[in-house]
């Protein structure tokens, strides 16, 4: 894989074993715990005051605070894991296992993000890119319509080809010279796996996209340690969708330009307009 140094000044073009994440020790100091915050006890009603009702007739619930502030621009799912946590982790895992765990409230915030966005972005990127991909290469298109059992190999290939996950940054865990280029140890590397998806030295013909291209590991999906946790359900997803697409609009093409936006790491379609 082609690894960049972070000043980008020279390059190198041989993968290296030391190249990974940071090792067990650490190379910058750990921040301080939050300091938990007590919530403020509202003052009790009067006691002639009659209780809120909801739509069944029952006392509305009254939600305490956990003593911290959901992030700015929070989805709904993790306001809720902030003001009521409890009800957040039971929506998520058995109760006995949440209190075993003893969960805290920033895992809860940490792992309702990781559902809504890494579960949820990057697999619509895929199958926006997918869009896009079949309907450049109309020949494939027709081929996958006509045999549905290359389906689950067009969507790695589309991931091979167009590679949401572009880069990412690692930790050297010992000095290595690479090409000529020394990287000292807590350095760090840009890995670009877009490049190493393209990579000549590895596929065959890398800058075609071909449904037929025989099974081979591309890092769409990451590697080794690194690999996505929920790639066997993005792959799920995308083939059960790719597959009753194609039932309805075997025939399509992508209307007007095509946006990617700005961010080019998680690089992906905003939209994809089509037509049959």
């Amino acid at each position: 894989m082609p690894i960049w140094r972070r000043d980008r000044s020279r390059r190198t073009s041989e993968p290296s074993e030391q190249a990974e994440e940071a090792p067990e020790e650490r190379f910058f100091e750990e921040p301080e715990a939050p300091t938990e915050v007590e919530p403020t006890p509202e003052p009790e009603p009067p006691a002639d005051t009659e209780p809120e009702l909801d739509r069944e007739g029952e006392p509305e619930p009254e939600l305490e605070p956990a003593g911290v502030e959901p992030p700015l621009g929070a989805p709904e799912v993790v306001v809720e894991a902030v003001v009521e946590p409890e009800a957040a982790v039971e929506a998520v895992v058995e109760p006995e296992a949440a209190v075993e765990a003893a969960v805290t409230e920033q895992e809860i915030i940490a792992s309702n993000t990781q559902l809504v966005f890494a579960g949820n972005e990057t697999t619509a990127k895929l199958m926006a890119h997918t869009l896009v991909t079949l309907a450049a290469h109309p020949d494939q298109r027709r081929r996958l319509a006509e045999d549905r059992t290359l389906v689950p190999a067009a969507i790695e290939e589309v991931h091979r080809f167009q590679t949401i996950a572009q880069f990412m940054d690692r930790f050297v865990r010992a000095d290595v010279e690479i090409e000529g280029v020394l990287l000292p140890k807590r350095s760090v590397v840009t890995a670009l796996e877009g490049a190493a998806n393209r990579d000549p030295e590895r596929w065959d013909d890398a800058s075609s996209f071909d449904v037929t291209r025989p099974a081979r590991q591309h890092l769409g999906f990451g590697f080794g340690m690194h690999s996505c946790i929920g790639l066997n359900l993005a792959r799920l997803e995308a083939t059960i969708w790719l597959d009753r697409l194609l039932d309805h609009l075997p025939e399509f093409e992508v209307v007007g330009d095509v946006d990617y936006g700005k961010n080019f790491q998680i690089r992906g379609p905003l939209a994809v307009h089509v037509a049959a």
